[in-house]
């Protein structure tokens, strides 16, 4: 099986593990799956095939009947074995390749197989992060944790994905979603103290800025006033 995997990533061209992001290497958090959301993918692919061969059984019990049942034996069967192969390799890929990064700077998330599409989010851009989950997700002790972001974060994209992930970002089918979401909430409050997570604080502080040179530029000239009024009774005095 390993070598059928290796096989079917060689075909589709697979990317490795990602790097973390420049400067961050040390600090790389690294997330993945539950090994659960890989049976959840396995039985909704599971549940194809049934329909697959339905189908086929169906329409093979009619040609026999105008004498195409030899030729869907000969032509059908091999092909569907085919799919069964490769799809059932493409789901488990799906779950090996699908990587998550937390770094102290931003998060980085790739996944796909036949599209692969990775992100990477600044925290600087993250306006909300949400965690969801069905009742089958429930059943198996998984979640999803959703970020949002203002459409600042920077997307590679291979295939057709980049629109989807531009301004939402999924940890899917994790079971720590409270514990990634406490790492980034953390690591937001850290930039935030450090003037650099909030574009809103940013503004509140270069609208202050003004009032404060105003401030001093009065106090000096209430004191030219004062030099003036002490000048002006010298001289009376004189």
């Amino acid at each position: 099986m390993s070598a059928l995997l290796a096989l079917v990533a060689h075909i589709l061209a697979v990317p490795p593990a990602p790097d973390a992001p420049p400067g961050d290497e040390g600090a790389t958090r690294v997330f993945r799956a539950s090994s659960r959301y890989y049976y959840y993918r396995l039985a909704a692919w599971a549940a194809r095939q049934v329909l697959v061969l339905t189908a086929l059984f169906s329409v093979a019990t009619s040609a026999s009947k105008v004498g195409l049942a030899e030729v869907i034996h000969t032509i059908g069967i091999p092909v569907l074995l085919l799919e069964l192969v490769i799809s059932y390799a493409a789901v488990r890929l799906d779950y090996e390749k699908r990587w998550y990064l937390v770094t102290n700077r931003s998060l980085r998330i790739r996944e796909g197989v036949l599209r692969v599409s990775e992100i990477t989010i600044s925290f600087a851009n993250i306006q909300n992060v949400s965690i969801s989950q069905g009742p089958v997700q429930r059943m198996l002790g998984i979640s999803d944790l959703r970020v949002d972001t203002a459409g600042g974060g920077s997307v590679i994209a291979i295939g057709t994905q980049a629109d989807a992930v531009m301004h939402t970002a999924f940890f899917r089918g994790v079971d720590n979603a409270e514990r990634i979401r406490e790492l980034i909430q953390e690591q937001l409050r850290g930039h935030k103290d450090s003037g650099l997570g909030d574009p809103d604080d940013a503004q509140a502080g270069a609208s202050q800025a003004p009032a404060a040179s105003d401030d001093a530029v009065l106090a000096a000239l209430r004191q030219i006033r004062a030099a003036a009024r002490e000048l002006s009774a010298a001289a009376d005095v004189s």
